[in-house]
């Protein structure tokens, strides 16, 4: 629906009235809404906990649209990803995912908003040790189980 209802050229629209760097005006930024709104409810289920990131990232990297967005190439049978792009990923992603925990009317809300945060930290901090590598960051991911 997204791209039947030509919505990209909307938010692009809008994205370049807001941006304040020529740089910023970019297609990622019509891809990363694409995705948002593609994976916006990965934290909702009650599959998300800490251990099952890994199969949580494992499906990510299956999706070629996030493929795309996060330059996932192969250099000397590895496959790597963008470090910014990751970046990027996860703000967006972690950004939903409190947000649907804000409109939910629980009381630990906190503690599990406090949980989301302290995980994405734990990703940008796997994704730096993996150097980038999809494999080595999934194989990190699945020590954690």
């Amino acid at each position: 629906w997204f791209d039947e209802w030509r919505l990209s050229k909307f938010i692009k629209n809008i994205l370049e009235e807001l941006s304040i760097k020529e740089e910023e005006k970019t297609q990622d930024e019509i891809s990363i809404v694409k995705l948002m709104i593609t994976l916006q409810n990965w934290a909702a289920s009650n599959k998300y906990t800490e251990k099952n990131l890994y199969s949580i990232f494992q499906s990510f990297f299956s999706e070629p649209e996030l493929q795309q967005f996060l330059n996932v190439n192969r250099y000397h049978n590895l496959l790597w990803f963008s470090a910014e792009s990751f970046n990027t990923f996860l703000r967006w992603m972690y950004l939903i995912a409190i947000i649907s925990k804000l409109d939910q009317s629980k009381e630990n809300v906190v503690n599990e908003i406090e949980a989301l945060l302290e995980d994405c930290q734990k990703l940008i901090k796997i994704a730096e040790t993996s150097k980038y590598q999809v494999n080595k960051l999934l194989e990190s991911l699945q020590s954690l189980l």
